[in-house]
């Protein structure tokens, strides 16, 4: 899977890939507390990620730079 490059676009590929793992039909028992989880993650409106994901994306950049690692993510966007 190509990496995206703005949060709109790894927004669709999350929810993509989430949406085959529910649709699949050969799901076990075992697989119902991350169905559980995805399901929940889809569902939260909260905005509390819209929030938090700049800090979160500084500080990943942060610590690599730190270790002199590339960064993660687009500096422009």
């Amino acid at each position: 899977m190509p990496r995206p490059t703005d949060r709109a676009a790894a927004v669709a590929a999350t929810s993509t890939a989430a949406s085959a793992v529910l649709a699949r039909t050969d799901r076990t028992p075992d697989d119902d507390p991350v169905v559980r989880l995805v399901e929940g993650w889809l569902a939260d409106d909260s905005g509390y990620d819209e929030a938090t994901w700049p800090d979160l994306k500084a500080a990943l950049d942060r610590e690599r730079a730190a270790d002199a690692a590339r960064p993660l993510f687009d500096p422009s966007g």
